[in-house]
């Protein structure tokens, strides 16, 4: 920006400049989360913990992240060992549950494949007994032939 005339050098860039020395809210007056950003960079390292008025996944994020940072050295590394640890926890436990899923996945079209033929085999058998009772046969012949009781005969209509 050309500062004398106030007016843009370029419409292909564009600079943002913050004076943080300038921005004087107090955190009972952020509105906005760019209100937030500039409050959080300019107190950051004096805050004791997050303030009510800045919440949020983001300032969650950098709250935890400026935590870290202040760790002593034997603190970090106990924290950064602990957070291998459970980032394998969480990576076997997905693996896991992945595989369970696969598994389930194949035993359930095993028992739907047995279940259709099952039923296909039924309703087949169940046609063939009618087509003998349309052909004359007696029902005697017919459960001997296809091993269905009086009452799977009666069940599908045939008496």
């Amino acid at each position: 920006m050309d500062e004398d005339k106030l007016t843009k050098s370029s419409d292909k860039l564009q600079f943002i400049t913050v004076e943080l020395k300038k921005f004087k809210k107090p955190e009972n007056a952020l509105e906005t989360d760019t209100d937030k950003w500039l409050y959080c960079l300019k107190h950051l390292s004096e805050l004791p913990a997050q303030p009510a008025a800045i919440q949020g996944e983001v300032f969650d994020e950098l709250f935890e992240l400026a935590e870290f940072e202040n760790l002593k050295e034997e603190d970090m590394t106990t924290y950064t060992k602990n957070l291998l640890k459970y980032n394998d926890v969480r990576n076997e436990y997905e693996c896991a549950r992945e595989d369970g899923r696969e598994e389930g996945l194949q035993a359930g079209r095993e028992v739907g494949l047995h279940e259709g033929l099952r039923k296909g085999i039924q309703q087949s058998t169940y046609e063939i007994a009618q087509k003998c009772i349309q052909e004359g046969m007696s029902f005697d012949l017919v459960i001997r032939i296809t091993g269905l009781s009086p009452e799977e005969l009666k069940s599908i209509g045939l008496e």
